[in-house]
């Protein structure tokens, strides 16, 4: 005798019916309410992965430009301070009294390089900004991201050099340009990609 007669002998057909029905319908509730959750937290990890692409975006592109400005800055200071040492005689080894007013100006020059050189050591260097760059690379997918990976890997070769000219330097804001435009691209095209499989995701649930 199988369950199906022993339900059978104690309970009428209407409330086996009854019974199964309610198991089914809590089977469903259960599947629907799972795949809900699945679809939720799949949502959820690509929403956050693309806050985290814009803020290293965003903060890696304010690190390259501020470089970038006080290196000009730094460039112009050196020649400024190299005018002031010619025209004052400071370089000319049989002079030792110099104009008070040439005296002053270098010790400002010398004072707004060593500033500079400061900020770029503190939290602006070739250093900072390559690890910036790594751990932006890190979060991306070679196979779909492979132009936004070019243009890091063209950053990376311009800061990991040795010696950095200004022109070198001023190369890469036309790269912070290329990053910022082609990320804007591409946040928008996965958000709206979110949106519809997000609603797709619900249809097939309901």
């Amino acid at each position: 005798m199988n369950t199906y007669e022993i339900l059978k002998d104690f309970m009428p057909i209407g409330v086996i019916l009854t019974v199964i029905a309610s198991l089914i319908s809590i089977l469903v509730t259960y599947r629907s309410q799972k795949s809900q959750k699945f679809i939720d937290t799949i949502t959820s990890e690509r929403i956050k992965w693309l806050d985290k692409v814009r803020s290293e975006v965003s903060i890696l592109s304010s690190w390259i430009m501020t470089f970038v400005k006080t290196k000009i800055e730094l460039e112009e200071l050196y020649s400024h301070e190299q005018e002031i040492l010619n025209d004052g005689g400071f370089n000319d080894p049989y002079k030792d009294v110099y104009a008070p007013q040439d005296e002053e100006n270098l010790r400002i020059v010398r004072s707004q390089k060593k500033k500079l050189n400061e900020e770029l050591d503190s939290g602006y260097s070739k250093k900072e900004i390559v690890e910036r760059i790594i751990l932006l690379k890190l979060r991306l997918n070679p196979r779909e991201d492979d132009e936004l990976i070019k243009i890091l890997e063209h950053l990376y070769n311009i800061f990991s050099e040795a010696n950095l000219t200004i022109d070198t330097v001023k190369q890469s804001l036309d790269e912070v340009e290329k990053l910022v435009n082609l990320t804007q691209a591409i946040l928008k095209a996965e958000w709206e990609k979110v949106k519809i499989e997000s609603i797709k995701g619900h249809k097939s649930i309901n």
